[in-house]
């Protein structure tokens, strides 16, 4: 069964943020292997199914029993969502990418490939502030020296729907933002021609 390709949209942007390590024992290769077990599962007894001819109810109701385990498992060891308003004083404004499944930002302490971070961001955009939880892929020390440093690269953690559908609103109403600017300024670019 083919998969639907989804497209990751990310952004370039300013936001406050601190990150700490995480209490998490799970690493995020873990939680994959999970979720790869549990695809694979279905697969082998949806595939058992139509080459046995046993009753599809049977292959349903162990589908269902297969998915029902994983959810449990991910509910007690996943980190949801916190919702922290107002505003945190003590986030720091950084650059960052950022997209539903990872981001990138400046941080002044270099972090071990695997380490699991959380990390706290405010989504100015949608004037919220988010906490999740991502291993870090790798940091690389920075190349400017009057910004010594290391850039940071983390990848989020799967099961944090909350957090990423918030995160996906703050990318979408940035872009839609952009892109209504850059309208206006066609519009004063092609009023301007036809004025004259």
């Amino acid at each position: 069964m083919a998969t639907k390709h989804r497209e990751v949209y990310f952004i370039q942007d300013r936001l406050p943020l601190r990150w700490c390590f995480s209490e998490r024992q799970e690493s995020a290769e873990d939680i994959d292997n999970i979720l790869n077990l549990q695809r694979d599962l279905i697969t082998l007894i949806e595939g058992y199914a139509d080459e046995s001819e046993i009753d599809k109810g049977l292959a349903m109701l162990l589908s269902q029993q297969i998915d029902t385990t994983v959810n449990e498992y991910l509910e007690s060891h996943q980190v949801e969502l916190k919702i922290i308003a107002p505003r945190s004083d003590t986030l720091l404004e950084s650059e960052v990418t950022l997209s539903s499944t990872g981001m990138g930002f400046f941080s002044q302490h270099a972090v071990s490939d695997g380490e699991m971070i959380e990390i706290e961001i405010f989504l100015a955009a949608i004037e919220t502030s988010v906490r999740v939880v991502g291993s870090v892929l790798d940091s690389r020390a920075s190349s400017d020296a009057e910004n010594p440093g290391y850039w940071l690269r983390a990848r989020f953690v799967m099961g944090q729907e909350h957090a990423t559908k918030a995160i996906t609103a703050h990318i979408s109403e940035r872009q839609r933002l952009a892109l209504e600017k850059q309208a206006i300024g066609a519009n004063k670019l092609f009023g301007s021609a036809n004025e004259a």
